[in-house]
């Protein structure tokens, strides 16, 4: 049977969902229980080959009535197949979806029930399932859900990354599909039956609804034209300066062209933006990239002139690090400030990170860029205190994580060698130097599509130890990245050094760097920074390059460097051992990580019914607890069953207060709902995507910590992104920390980001012999961090500053803070008020 109601209410006011306040209400309910009509299941989207051995309606099983819905279908290759049923109904006010599954004989994929979210105006729609069947069963599963609740959370996550600078605030949330999810790997087989669908509950009448959605729409209308404008206006002024650029040399001609190029890309881009009305947040950076280009196009071409006249062999450009803008070696204008020096400040302790691009005006050999020491009148600032690196480019699947077939240039890797990665431009491929134990060298191809291949199989990646000097070709750019870690005694003040940059044949060409060290302290963090770290010290103590398996240099290399990165609680998947648990527990000692929590997936909960399975449970806990004690932890967290949801996440609720009893908490990744379902059992939430402030408050009610992952997951070279999210915005939030996933995941190789049909690769940092090769988004976290850390220390000076009025006047900014802004103007403010308070004690 499948019934559809709409039933209209003049005036029904409903309080759950703030977006449905003061509109008139309808019931709605859908309810299909398979007991007439044809197969409702429609085609939708699929990237498997497969064949479809039944598909339609049966009396094998039901789970009312006599019949129900079945799917028998093999994969022929890896990947999905999803079908629908169409539906239509607005999503805010109180809708409520719930299905049956059962797992029939022979079945090995996955198989999960879910919906289809739209949200109006714009064109985007985010899916999936909430709950999956992977095994055959006896019994059926109820999978329910708040549709209302998870459609806000995925506008939410859609918009941030398609809608720039929307919200679920601006948008309208329609339910347009039912959908059954199928995933598998080639050779499996999905065998599911599905009974009593059903989509009930009081949504907005139609007409108010679609009113409502035009006025949520208009104010982000408003300001998108705004900025359209400035973009026009950018425009216009690259214009007119390239107009007024004097005759240029032959050889920085090309240059000029890719500037007035840069002008007409961002004008077509502008044009198509505005007639959509928003854009991506990859669109914007792409546009904004080409209105940097077309900005500083002439003082560009304008400072390359003056150098070749002046027969230098390089030009330089200072550049933003914490950028998401990718500066590509082909790109001639550059988004920086030509001949500037570099510049920066922090405390004392303090990583502060710049970034400079060379440009070579002819062939260049033996290129070398080596820091001088930084002094000033309050003291010297060692070179050892500065890292130099690389910013390697090579190709990746795409920008996203399930972005598998869209092969691009991404500037990534931090390398003192180069050419650890080589790069083949014409054919689009990367290869990976592996060095054997002798020393003899090879290339390996690290981009190749098939999971099979071996290609990487054995390679031994060792980047150098030091800067190493490179050749450049005539106008083949080369990024920088320029780490400085001021010394803990670091006296406050200003501080000058140089780069000094020498090649064969040429003169040595200087570029100046200017550190300022703050007259205060910095704050801890504020919030509890983790990820998700999967690796195990294997029992060879061999390195291995995977995500999964470490010798104990490859361990204690990246306890030493989460620390750095401001990631003091990095997870643990060691499983009990009593060899290999002590030993991972002492090299987080020496490595100097913290010993307030310790997060443990190397045993989990699971989801024990029995009392025999509670009691080995505890037994695991009590080894847990007693080897936590003994290496000084304060609190030791126990793993659930990730991202569960419904009956799933239910089952384990004696498993949860059995771990709690024994004195440990519980932590695991999941969604909206998990409160509902679970209350104070769980002691810190890991919540997928946007910091949800309403989220955080209810488990806060009952003492319980929140984190945030998937926001994005870690994969996007993007710094800025990680940077804003898992800072400012994660504390604005009112969220405790950050779990995300994960410091490294490879899908297939781990140096290979095209050998899944799963996802990229998740990858803070990239696995050598004997350390890691880190990267532009790994630094990005890190400045969030920082941001955290210098809100901090704003709010301890605000407590206790005697001065009403410097106070006031920071807790009104404090109180204001969009962190959408420019983040290093943000910064700067906060050490403005920071400096104010304490001048005023």
């Amino acid at each position: 049977m499948r019934v559809m109601t709409c039933l209209i209410f003049a005036v029904a006011l409903l309080a759950p969902a703030a977006f449905a306040q003061d509109l008139p209400m309808r019931e709605v309910s859908f309810h299909d229980g398979f007991e007439d009509g044809d197969d409702p299941f429609r085609d939708w989207v699929a990237s498997a080959d497969h064949e479809i051995n039944f598909k339609g309606l049966t009396e094998e099983f039901a789970f009312e009535g006599e019949r129900s819905f079945k799917l028998d279908m093999t994969f022929n290759s890896s990947g999905y197949v999803y079908f629908h049923i169409p539906v239509n109904f607005p999503t805010e006010g109180d809708l409520q979806f719930s299905g049956r599954m059962l797992g029939g004989e022979g079945h090995t994929a996955t198989a999960g029930l879910g919906l289809n979210w739209v949200f109006p105006p714009t064109t985007h729609s985010g899916c999936g399932p909430f709950e999956d069947v992977r095994e055959p069963g006896d019994e059926w599963k109820l999978i329910a859900a708040d549709a209302t609740t998870s459609g806000e959370q995925r506008a939410s996550g859609v918009l941030a990354s398609y809608v720039v600078g929307a919200t679920a605030d601006n948008v309208g949330v329609y339910t347009d599909r039912i959908g059954l999810f199928v995933r598998g790997r080639e050779g499996e087989r999905a065998v599911v039956y599905v009974d009593d669908l059903r989509l009930e509950g009081r949504v907005p009448e139609e007409d108010a609804y679609q009113d409502a959605i035009a006025d949520r729409w208009e104010g982000y209308a408003e300001q998108w034209d705004e900025r359209v404008g400035s973009w026009r206006g950018t425009v216009e002024a690259g214009r007119e300066g390239m107009a007024d650029l004097p005759d240029l040399p032959d050889r920085i001609a090309p240059a000029a062209e890719s500037a007035l190029s840069a002008l007409e890309r961002a004008d077509e881009m502008i044009d198509e933006l505005a007639n959509r009305g928003y854009a991506r947040s990859s669109e914007v950076d792409e546009l904004e990239a080409n209105l940097r280009m077309a900005e500083l196009a002439p003082t560009t071409l304008a400072h390359i002139s003056e150098a070749l006249d002046r027969g230098e062999a390089v030009a330089t450009f200072a550049v933003p690090a914490m950028s998401n803008a990718r500066i590509l070696p082909t790109e001639t204008i550059i988004p920086g400030k030509p001949g500037e020096p570099l510049q920066a400040a922090a405390c004392a302790g303090e990583y502060e990170s710049m970034s400079f691009v060379l440009l070579p005006l002819d062939d260049v050999e033996g290129m070398l860029v080596e820091p001088t020491d930084l002094t000033g009148d309050a003291g010297t600032i060692p070179v050892e205190s500065i890292d130099l690196k690389y910013v390697k480019v090579w190709y990746q699947a795409g920008r996203t994580i399930r972005d598998l077939n869209n092969k691009q240039l991404v500037p990534e890797l931090l390398l003192n060698d180069p050419e650890l990665v080589r790069v083949d431009y014409d054919d689009e491929q990367n290869y990976l130097r592996s060095t054997a134990p002798d020393g003899s060298e090879s290339y390996l191809l690290a981009s190749d599509p098939d999971p099979e291949s071996g290609e990487l199989a054995g390679v031994r990646p060792i980047d150098a130890d030091a800067l190493q000097p490179i050749d450049l070709p005539a106008l083949r750019l080369q990024q920088y990245w320029v780490t400085v870690h001021v010394p803990e005694d670091a006296a406050p003040g200003d501080y000058e050094g140089a780069l000094v940059i020498s090649s064969d044949d040429n003169p040595d060409l200087t570029v100046p760097m200017e550190v300022t060290v703050h007259d205060f302290e910095l704050a801890d963090a504020p919030l509890i920074y983790s990820v998700y770290y999967r690796a195990k010290i294997n029992e060879e103590n061999e390195p291995t390059i995977t995500s999964e398996w470490r010798s104990e240099e490859q361990y204690l290399a990246e306890m030493r460097d989460c620390l750095a990165h401001g990631v003091p609680f990095p997870t643990i998947y060691q499983n009990y051992h009593e060899e290999l648990l002590p030993r991972a527990l002492e090299l987080r000692a020496e490595a100097g990580l913290p010993t307030d929590y310790l997060f443990s997936l190397g045993t989990q909960t699971g989801a024990p019914q029995t009392e025999e399975a509670l009691e080995n449970l505890r037994e695991r806990m009590r080894q847990w607890l007693a080897i936590a004690e003994r290496f000084g932890y304060n609190e030791l967290y126990l793993y659930g069953i990730d991202e569960a949801r419904g009956e799933r996440l239910e089952a384990q609720r004696a498993a949860w207060r059995a771990v709690q009893e024994e004195g440990a908490g519980t932590f695991v990744a999941g969604y909206h709902g998990t409160f509902e379902a679970m209350g104070a059992l769980l002691d810190i939430a890991v919540l997928a995507g946007r910091p949800d402030t309403a989220e955080a408050e209810k488990f806060h009610s009952v003492g319980s910590k929140v984190f945030t992952y998937a926001f994005p997951q870690v994969g996007p070279e993007e710094p800025e992104t990680f940077r804003r999210n898992f800072g400012l915005v994660l504390w604005q939030a009112g969220f405790d920390g950050a779990m995300d996933y994960a410091y490294q995941h490879g899908f297939g190789h781990v140096w290979n980001d095209f050998d899944s049909d799963r996802y990229r690769d998740h990858n803070f940092t990239y696995p050598t012999v004997n350390g890691i090769v880190g990267t532009v988004q790994w630094e990005g976290f890190r400045e969030g961090v920082d941001d955290t850390r210098y809100m901090a220390t704003l709010l301890t000076a605000i407590e206790a500053s005697d001065n009403a009025e410097a106070a006031a006047a920071a807790r009104e900014w404090v109180d204001a803070l969009d962190p959408q802004r420019d983040l290093h103007e943000v910064r700067a403010e906060m050490v403005e008020h920071v400096n104010a308070l304490h001048g005023a004690e």
